[in-house]
């Protein structure tokens, strides 16, 4: 049987100050030119990440994580954008939760440079929005996002083709596009190797890292198995799960037990739409969903979310997490600090909810916090 082992895709995040000015008008290319992003060869370790640091000469590192990004949405009058049509940064009242050595999301909108025409029979879920929104997710401070996720072909081909090129050329590293491979970042002298996809889309779909959930484990653990070799953190990030349910399915959480004993420090997932539990497995964290994060909804639970921040103090090893309730504001709709009664209901609903799984997070000041500085239990 052939190896189902991918190349080790490396890419290092492009500085935001160095964007072309034409950034916002499409690439020229040959006309009716396709192609669809796939893992990128490797090419000499050397010249694209420096050689690791000593663990006891590197300060510590920070990463926080959210849920789902949606910009923009056709409806029966036409598209519907009221976030990057403003031109308002949705991410201003919270951007001291997310202020970390690398800040990621779900971004479960597909960009283009020209938005198409709406088609009244697939107007009622179809997301997208314009180029221009890579620059808000810019000055939110977001440096990666997954595009791994159900609506990844809202947009058809030329979302599938535009959207990870309209992020990198605005310096924000695009996760799980192409076939399920290991992207590595570099922050701090720190290795972060990355594993992004989705189990929810079209039977077959492609451009984007798809896999059925219960192939997940099979499919994810060489990849997860490199990745611990070569990077000193590594993170699967999952589009997974039933919409609005509080809680995971006991088939789920034996899937993320299994990506974590192949290798992964942290299983960030999302696609529920609503807070579900984050539980310490050994030294790791599964954080089953994040819930939404810039979302057009206003029911109550589903507005409830959270910054996730993590600390490694050295490779492979949590210190410290932190989750900073967040609720989505109705008008304008935006992530704002959950304070009070508000803050309150975030952190018991995943106080409750973790602790049905063995995890028992403390309060800190407006926080949740978890200490898991002794590696390995």
């Amino acid at each position: 049987m052939r190896s189902s082992v991918l190349p080790l895709s490396v890419l290092v995040l492009a500085s935001a100050a160095t964007v072309a000015a034409g950034f916002f008008s499409p690439p020229r290319r040959a006309p009716g030119a396709v192609a669809v992003a796939v893992a990128v060869a490797p090419r000499p370790r050397a010249r694209l990440v420096s050689p690791r640091v000593r663990a006891s000469s590197r300060p510590a590192l920070e990463l926080t994580f959210v849920g789902d990004v949606i910009f923009g949405r056709y409806r029966r009058q036409g598209f519907y954008d009221p976030i990057v049509a403003r031109g308002v940064n949705p991410f201003a009242e919270v951007a001291s939760l997310l202020a970390s050595d690398l800040a990621v999301a779900n971004l479960e909108t597909p960009l283009t440079w020209r938005l198409a025409p709406a088609r009244r029979e697939a107007l009622s879920m179809r997301f997208t929005a314009s180029a221009r929104a890579a620059r808000t997710l810019v000055g939110g401070g977001f440096g990666a996002v997954s595009v791994a996720n159900n609506h990844a072909w809202d947009a058809g081909e030329r979302g599938l083709v535009e959207t990870p090129r309209i992020l990198r050329r605005a310096g924000v590293t695009p996760l799980g596009s192409g076939e399920l491979s290991v992207q590595l970042l570099e922050r701090r002298g720190y290795r972060i190797a990355f594993v992004a996809l989705t189990t929810h889309g079209p039977p077959g779909g492609r451009g984007v890292a798809h896999v059925r959930l219960d192939h997940v484990a099979r499919r994810a653990a060489p990849l997860l198995a490199r990745a611990r070799r070569d990077a000193d953190v590594v993170v699967v990030s999952v589009h997974w799960g039933e919409e609005y349910a509080d809680a995971p399915t006991g088939f789920r959480r034996s899937v993320a037990y299994r990506l974590v004993d192949a290798g992964a420090d942290l299983v960030i997932g999302h696609h529920p739409h609503v807070l579900q539990a984050i539980e310490r497995r050994r030294g790791a964290l599964i954080a089953y969903s994040l819930g939404n994060f810039l979302f057009e909804n206003v029911h109550a639970v589903p507005r409830l979310s959270g910054v996730l921040r993590v600390r490694f103090e050295r490779p492979h090893c949590i210190a410290r997490a932190k989750l900073h309730p967040v609720y989505i504001r109705r008008e304008p709709r935006a992530p704002a600090p959950a304070r009070a009664a508000i803050g309150e209901r975030v952190r018991r609903r995943v106080q409750q909810l973790s602790r049905r799984l063995g995890t028992r997070w403390s309060r800190d000041g407006e926080d949740l916090a978890l200490s898991l500085s002794v590696c390995g239990l």
